[in-house]
């Protein structure tokens, strides 16, 4: 990322966004891959439903700090 920055082809914001939503998209793997299994495993139903509210909150906390980046950079 910092190659890109240097060479003028991102700027710092568009660099943050990049970073946002590629962990939103890694965030979302690992509770397909890993997380659901484990909370299921644990909980039975219910721990697919504390899988998806701990993954719902993730999310829209990185979508507000990709609104927050949006409205100050």
């Amino acid at each position: 990322m910092d190659i890109l920055i240097n060479n003028g082809v991102l700027n710092e914001k568009q660099a943050l966004l990049t970073l946002l939503i590629g962990n939103i998209i890694g965030v979302t793997m690992i509770y397909l891959k890993h997380s659901i299994g484990t909370y299921v495993a644990l909980f039975g139903k219910f721990g697919l439903k504390l899988a998806m509210i701990n993954y719902t909150i993730s999310i829209i906390i990185k979508i507000l700090l990709i609104m927050l980046i949006i409205l100050l950079l």
